[in-house]
């Protein structure tokens, strides 16, 4: 029989970053879908239909809020749980709390975010 896996999409605009956070979540078993920009994300959870979004805030293209907006728009996705990601604790102002399970400040401790996820998706 055959584990079902969570998909999780990873959106960022740092590489590296995304390289880290796709490294700690495949360990943690996770399928891991990236996306460097908001419109790129967009396509990508309307294709994927990830169980997860791991969102930074600061992006090309669309930022997290105008991404947060629009997924809210698609009945397909609009349910999906959100985690946003950023350096700049202010930015959580910009989004509503019922739209995102979790706001994680740059930098952060893996295991602590990894708990976060497993929250988000048991």
């Amino acid at each position: 029989m055959t584990e079902i896996r969570k998909k999780i999409l990873v959106v960022d605009d740092e590489e590296y970053l995304i390289k880290l956070l796709k490294s700690r979540l495949l360990v943690h078993r996770f399928e891991v879908v990236t996306a460097y920009n908001g419109r790129e994300a967009l396509e990508k959870a309307k294709s994927e239909k990830p169980d997860l979004i791991i969102l930074d805030v600061l992006l090309p293209v669309m930022n997290g809020a105008e991404f947060v907006k629009e997924i809210k728009k698609v009945p397909a996705i609009r349910d999906t749980p959100v985690i946003v990601i950023s350096a700049q604790p202010e930015t959580k102002e910009e989004f509503e709390p019922k739209d995102i399970v979790a706001f994680v400040n740059k930098p952060f401790q893996p295991d602590e975010f990894i708990s976060q996820v497993k929250k988000a998706i048991p």
